[in-house]
């Protein structure tokens, strides 16, 4: 790959996607002057997906289609014909390193633009592992890429103390074991990939040391290769795991946080992605575009989370942790995406930053005080690193201006906005106190994800995901029970009917109910729910029964630590933001922007592609 500073065919086209960005919170500080880069733009709502998952929304952004044509209907949806729960854009593949094909559908834009000839490069595509992209492109997975265990990637607590049950701390983490040594320090025992049908492992020593002179305490980190130091609460340099097994060495990262100075050990450890300079998963293409970055820029984190939101939410990690790891990961995206810019030999270059999502849900949350997890204390200590978010935002957007030409162009999307939350509803245990799931031994709530508790000969509706309801049809589901025809309709009205009558207190807590073959007809009507459950202002699903649990309360106050991204909950108090040199010529939707990039460069969109050109 050469650099090509000098090389310039033709207008080129500059996309910024970035996640958490807000129009409410963009217009204040548009008002307040903080952002005059941004006030240069055209600024617009975007209006999104329904639902308005993430996962949902930015395979529209991909794409120029709906949800009822790509077919990633939420962030956790059932698959057809069965009662399993999948998170769709993380394709299955048992041990990450051979994933089947994503189960998206439709072209991205980026490979629409490389097949007619355009040069192309992508930083971090949303939802598009494993790639595959033809023609001149080089592309870098970011969302939706899993870790080396094909999983969406989870944080591992490293203790001394002895594990908890079954070995998982909440919120989806991994708990290690820490094995005393002779010596004094600690063996801990990775688990990798399955390769060759075997399981792979890494070992760590890890051992506390003094710095020099001081009394601080510093981690010491042995991978076999390198020692890594890391003081407590603050991230380690990377760390290269070398998992062996099946014949075969396979190289992973990660990052160490210790959690406090001693006298015992607890740390929390990063998911272990794939090593950028040895990819033993299609995380670029070409397959060595990965290792060129790095290379260029210095090692990333690669899979599709850059920030460890799920550690956060259990309490493992505070906010400056959070924060710290936001931060780091904004700097090397953003060197990244300057210095491709300015490496030329490119007519597209979308850039996505994933990693503000996390911290801009819980810093909003923080400023909040008409939220039950308004958190004072985070007002007081990082009030102010909302605006410095957007603030690096428009640093960004003024140094990528200064490198554009007069005929380039430049687009900064968000694909849906931060929507407060102060309730949840748990839809899996409004069915049960209704009647319309059952579960065994009577019981009135279940912890268990995936309906591990669900008595399916005698339930007639399910919930999965944020407000999808399924009917247990028969000849459809493995169990079914509900009858095609009179029975389900009857059914589907009589649930849409006690939904929209529920009530909070004095407040309607559902807006709308609407037919799932209504808002999802077209190619991937088999995957959709039967209905969709659209909630008030101010409400959204409760995270734990979109995995299929069934919590004691059907209403609650919302105390999680950010406000959620997949909440179930109107579309339109959740547009996103749509900013560019040119002014759209109608009101944008996220489905429109692969349209008009398409358009600026005279390629006619695949005839999948149902948004319109907004130039």
């Amino acid at each position: 790959m050469q650099d090509e500073p000098g090389v310039q065919d033709g207008p080129r086209l500059v996309v910024l996607g970035v996640d958490g960005l807000d129009p409410r919170l963009l217009d204040d500080l548009v008002v307040r002057g903080k952002v005059p880069n941004l006030a240069r733009l055209h600024r617009s709502a975007l209006s999104t997906t329904v639902p308005s998952d993430p996962a949902t929304a930015w395979s529209s952004f991909v794409t120029g289609t709906p949800p009822a044509a790509h077919g990633i209907l939420g962030d956790v949806m059932r698959l057809p014909s069965s009662y399993d729960l999948a998170m769709p854009c993380l394709p299955s593949g048992g041990s990450g390193l051979q994933p089947s094909p994503s189960v998206r559908l439709g072209e991205s834009f980026w490979a629409a633009a490389a097949r007619a000839g355009k040069r192309v490069r992508v930083l971090r595509a949303p939802f598009s592992f494993p790639q595959s992209t033809a023609g001149a492109a080089e592309v870098l997975s970011g969302a939706g890429t899993p870790d080396l265990g094909g999983g969406p990637g989870a944080y591992m607590l490293v203790r001394t103390s002895a594990p908890a049950a079954g070995g998982r701390p909440p919120d989806g983490g991994i708990e290690l074991a820490a094995e005393s040594l002779p010596g004094g320090g600690w063996r801990v025992r990775v688990a990798g990939p399955v390769q060759g049908g075997k399981e792979t492992a890494a070992e760590l020593t890890m051992s506390w040391s003094v710095a020099a002179g001081t009394t601080d305490r510093v981690l010491l980190v042995d991978a076999g290769r390198s020692v890594v130091s890391a003081v407590p609460g603050k991230w380690s340099d990377w760390i290269e795991l070398s998992f062996e097994g099946g014949g075969k060495k396979i190289t992973g990262i990660t990052r160490v946080l210790p959690l406090s100075g001693g006298p015992g050990l607890e740390a929390v450890l990063e998911p272990v992605g794939a090593d950028p300079y040895a990819p033993i998963m299609p995380l670029s293409s070409p397959r060595y575009y990965a290792g060129f970055l790095a290379d260029r820029y210095g090692r990333f984190r690669t899979t599709g989370s850059l920030v460890d939101e799920h550690a956060y939410a259990a309490g493992q990690i505070g906010p400056a942790a959070l924060l710290n790891q936001t931060y780091s990961s904004w700097e090397r995206s953003e060197r990244m995406t300057l210095g491709e810019l300015g490496r030329g030999g490119w007519d597209l270059l979308l850039s996505v930053f994933p990693q503000t999502g996390a911290a801009v849900r819980v810093l909003a949350r923080a400023g909040d005080d008409r939220l039950p997890a308004h958190d004072s204390a985070l007002d007081a200590g990082y009030g102010e690193n909302l605006e410095k978010l957007y603030s690096r935002l428009d640093g960004l957007v003024g140094e990528i201006m200064k490198g554009l030409s007069a005929s380039d162009r430049l687009i900064v999307v968000g694909v849906r906005g931060v929507r407060p939350v102060r309730r949840e509803l748990n839809l899996t245990s409004w069915l049960v106190k209704e009647g319309y799931t059952t579960l065994l031994r009577k019981a009135k709530s279940s912890t268990k994800d995936g309906y591990a508790d669900v008595d399916w000969e005698r339930t007639r509706a399910f919930a999965a995901g944020a407000g999808a309801i399924y009917l247990n049809l028969a000849g459809r589901e493995p169990q079914g029970v509900v009858q095609s025809g009179e029975e389900a309709k009857d059914l589907l009205e009589d649930l849409r009917r006690k939904l929209l009558a529920l009530r909070d207190g004095s407040s309607a807590v559902v807006k709308d109910v609407v037919s799932g073959a209504d808002v999802f007809s077209g190619p991937a009507a088999d995957r959709a729910p039967d209905l969709l459950v659209v909630l008030q202002a101010g409400y959204a699903i409760g995270p734990a029964c979109r995995l299929g649990a069934v919590p004691p309360r059907v209403l609650q106050d919302s105390t999680q630590p950010w406000i959620p991204a997949a909440d179930g909950g109107d579309p339109a108090d959740a547009r996103g933001v749509f900013l560019a040199t040119l002014p759209p010529r109608t009101d944008p939707s996220v489905v429109d922007v692969a349209p008009t990039v398409l358009g600026f460069f005279g390629i006619k969109p695949p005839p999948t592609c149902t948004g319109r050109n907004l130039w």
